[in-house]
C-alpha cells in the first residue's frame, strides 16, 4: 500500500471472525483511530514505513481490543497519538 489507509472507525468483528494483517508493506501512514475489535486481532510481519497509530491514542482515545491482539515482528512506530500521516519530508 503506497498511500494513506484509513480503518478509522473500523473493526467490529465478531468471534470467529478474527482480523488478520500479515507481511505486508504500508508505504503510507495507517489510521487505525476510533477501531473496535470484538474478537480475534492479529498484526504481525509488517512494515509501517511511515507509522500508524494502531497502538496509540489521538484524541485520548485508543484502539479498543476486546481480546488481547497479537501484534508482533512489526517495525515503525505503532503508537502515534495522531491520527494525521506525517508530512512528506518527515
Amino acid at each position: 500500500m503506497e498511500s494513506y489507509l484509513d480503518f478509522q472507525a473500523g473493526g467490529h468483528n465478531q468471534p470467529g471472525c478474527p482480523v488478520w494483517l500479515r507481511g505486508n508493506v504500508f508505504q503510507g501512514f495507517v489510521n487505525f483511530f476510533d477501531c473496535w475489535y470484538q474478537a480475534e486481532v492479529t498484526i504481525e510481519d509488517n512494515a509501517f514505513c511511515r507509522d500508524t497509530n494502531l497502538l496509540g491514542a489521538p484524541m485520548d482515545i485508543p484502539v479498543t481490543f476486546e481480546c488481547s491482539p497479537l501484534i508482533r515482528n512489526n517495525s515503525g512506530v505503532l503508537d502515534r497519538n495522531t491520527e494525521d500521516p506525517p508530512a512528506a519530508n518527515s
